[in-house]
This record gives C-alpha cells, structure tokens and sequence, in this order.
C-alpha cells in the first residue's frame, strides 16, 4: 500500500505485459462480431489474464515495481473485466446485475486511487482479496467465453458450473469493493488527522 520503492523507468517488462493486456481489449472487441472467432476471444482473454499475473509476479520478484506500473496494471485490469462484463451483458450471456457490480466496482476503486494519487500523493497497492477476486473473474470469463465454442459442444454441465462461479463471483466483487472503500476511508481520515 505504500509508495515507496517505486522505479520512474516506464520500458519494464511487467509495464510492456500491463501495454499488452491493454491493447489485447480492441482484438478481443472486435472478434465479438463474429460467432465463428469465439475460440479467438476464448484464447486473447487467456492471454490478456495471464499478463496480468506475470506483471504481477515478476514485477515482485526482480523487485522492478514502477510508479507507471501501479497506474498501467489497474487500467488494463478494469478495461478488460468491464469491456468483457459490457459485451457479454449486450449479448444476454449475463445479467445487468453482473455488469453493473463490475462497473461499480472498478470506477469506486479508479475514483478513490485517483484522489489518493492527487491530494496525497499516496499510491494504493492491491489487497489481496482484490487480487483474489480479479483471478476469479478472470477465471470465469475464460470459462464463459469458452462455453460458446466448438470445444466445449459436449461439456453439458459447463454451463450450471458458469452460473454458480457467477453468483461466486458478484459476491467477491462486493465483498472486494466494500474492503477497498474501507481501506480508502481508513487511510483518509488518518492522513487529516495528522495533517
């Protein structure tokens, strides 16, 4: 949760994977028009959530965390989970509620980073409840995405496995979100105490 330690270098190779699941969005939106590119989408989003956790991973690892990094690696994060929340509710492959706990999740997390990075200066980590829920998310999108392909025409009971890992997943995104406006309240009302 701290800023310290943070490298200014942007040419990193965790910020070159957080670029890359970034741009990894606009083909994976694209090949949505098309039924028939489906295993496409399955395999870009594999991909795009397997960058998320080598950045991740390596960034710890070789102790190369960057100030750029801990701004590129959420954006790419919230992008991916709420162009694929978007797409798959305007396909009716999930309910508005799914699309609307992703939003708000991720734009209440966006807005609180945001103030800490403008009035304080002060750089939030992850928690590991919302590193907990991003690979469940992503996990279920991967399942999802690869329920409508040819792969799976005989995996009869992927579909009622996706639907309980949903309900799995909307209850960790509010659970995540209410642990994040908590961290956030907590740490501002100790920063104008001590101001």
């Amino acid at each position: 949760m701290s800023e310290t330690k943070l490298s200014e270098k942007f040419w990193t190779v965790p910020n070159v994977l957080s670029l890359l699941r970034i741009f990894l969005v606009f083909p994976i939106l694209y090949l949505f028009r098309f039924p028939s590119m489906r295993v496409y989408v399955f395999l870009l989003t594999v991909i795009a959530y397997a960058t998320d956790f080598l950045d991740g991973m390596i960034a710890r690892v070789f102790h190369c965390q960057s100030r750029v990094g801990t701004i590129l690696d959420p954006i790419g994060d919230k992008l991916l989970a709420i162009t694929l929340a978007a797409v798959l509710y305007i396909r009716q492959e999930v309910p508005f509620l799914f699309f609307a706990v992703v939003a708000a999740r991720d734009i209440i997390i966006a807005v609180g980073a945001i103030y800490a990075i403008n009035m304080y200066r002060y750089v939030f980590l992850p928690l590991v409840v919302g590193k907990l829920t991003t690979f469940v998310l992503g996990l279920f999108y991967c399942s999802i995405l690869f329920e409508k392909t040819s792969w799976a025409n005989t995996l009869a009971w992927l579909g009622p496995v996706n639907h309980s890992l949903m309900i799995g997943v909307i209850g960790l995104l509010l659970f995540s979100g209410l642990a994040y406006v908590v961290n956030y309240i907590r740490y501002f009302v100790e920063s104008k105490k001590s101001s």
